[in-house]
């Protein structure tokens, strides 16, 4: 079979503007850990919610309230308790809010290899088509290209050839080359990589041997959410990430008292910070009264974590780590220093604790000093 050279190509775009307008993202009511991978439970409940609601409603409770973001930033302290219990904490807290999107995070393009499509109703012309998904500032375009050539229409007309890949000799030689861009957790760099190296790794259920052929569902589509799992590491190294960067832009600090150590920690933190940014727009939201609002898009949810911390950095409530139990938490006081009132009244415990010991020492010690007035002749 030769290439096919001649003919002429008919692209077709299709917007998923599945994210429009901003608010939402898509969870499962159960989660399971399973063969290295995160991933909803065989027959939970998908549906979509608003993860912003909660982070307003956050707002509105004051310093205790703890902004979603900062509860998956927590979440590394499961990363120190046994297996099962570090489990459910990770897999509760996906009932919550779902799984991060590592995978939407960073893929700009993604090109797949063509298949064999029907051209009519009646199936009984196939042509080679080729997708192509691309994340724009408000979804994603699932681009569909298709050959037509007068050797297709006379020649592929078997049905049982629909729906299969279409062979590197049969493709046209001007089609896109298959393989995915991706950005990098990190910084702004962008690599050129195979389907089995990124995108694959995200579809446990998909064989190795169809990794570059299979069909994939339209991200953001129900299809996908039921297909798609976060490989364990890749759930933890979004994690990470946020976390470095939060704790990296904690050593902001007036000109004047900035160290150099704090500067390069701010530079590293503002470097990662941008990056997990980077699938966040804004949007214009046309509203039933005849106005707008401004709202904005996120192409995953760490993304749109990232921007709510955005969001308080920028008002004047600082990200800290408590003095007592660790833990990120949010404030508007300058000099805050517990996540909350039980924190404080654990240190203050813990200092009355340690005063009176001092006192209880302090006696025992002078008790054994021998006295001046006895050591008199």
């Amino acid at each position: 079979m030769s290439c096919l050279k001649t003919g002429y190509m008919r692209t077709s775009n299709k917007r998923k503007d599945w994210q429009f307008a901003a608010s939402r993202w898509w969870r499962f009511d159960r989660y399971e850990i399973r063969d290295g991978y995160v991933r909803p439970v065989p027959g939970a409940k998908l549906e979509i919610y608003d993860p912003w609601e909660a982070y307003w409603n956050s707002r509105k409770r004051g310093d205790e309230s703890s902004p979603p973001y900062a509860d998956f930033v927590n979440l590394r302290d499961a990363l120190a308790l046994s297996m099962p219990e570090a489990n459910a904490r990770l897999t509760d807290w996906c009932a919550r809010y779902g799984l991060p999107g590592v995978l939407l995070q960073q893929v700009r393009v993604a090109t797949f290899a063509p298949r064999w499509i029907s051209l009519d109703e009646k199936e009984s012309v196939l042509v080679p088509a080729q997708e192509q998904f691309t994340r724009t500032n408000t979804g994603w375009v699932i681009r569909r290209s298709l050959f037509r050539s007068e050797d297709v229409e006379g020649i592929f007309k078997s049905p049982t050839l629909r729906g299969t890949p279409t062979s590197r000799d049969a493709a046209p030689e001007a089609w896109a080359r298959t393989g995915v861009l991706r950005q990098s957790l990190r910084s702004p760099e962008i690599f050129q990589e195979s389907v089995r190296e990124t995108w694959w790794k995200f579809f446990p259920d998909v064989s190795a041997e169809e990794a570059e052929t299979y069909a994939y569902p339209a991200p953001l589509s129900e299809p996908f959410w039921r297909l798609y799992a976060e490989p364990y590491g890749a759930f933890i190294d979004g994690l990470q990430r946020l976390t470095e960067a939060l704790w990296d832009l904690e050593h902001h600090k007036p000109r004047k008292q900035a160290t150099e150590t704090d500067r390069r920690r701010v530079a590293e933190g503002r470097d990662i910070f941008h990056a997990l940014l980077a699938p966040a727009s804004p949007a214009v939201v046309p509203q039933d009264d005849g106005s707008f609002r401004q709202e904005w898009v996120c192409g995953s949810l760490l993304s749109a974590f990232a921007m709510m911390a955005l969001q308080d950095l920028t008002e004047s409530r600082r990200v800290r780590g408590c003095d007592v139990c660790h833990r990120l938490f949010v404030s508007q006081h300058p000099n805050a220093q517990y996540c909350s009132s039980v924190c404080r009244w654990k240190l203050q415990k813990r200092r009355q604790r340690e005063k009176k010991k001092q006192k209880e020492t302090g006696k025992k010690t002078a008790s054994k000093r021998p006295s001046r007035r006895g050591t008199q002749k």
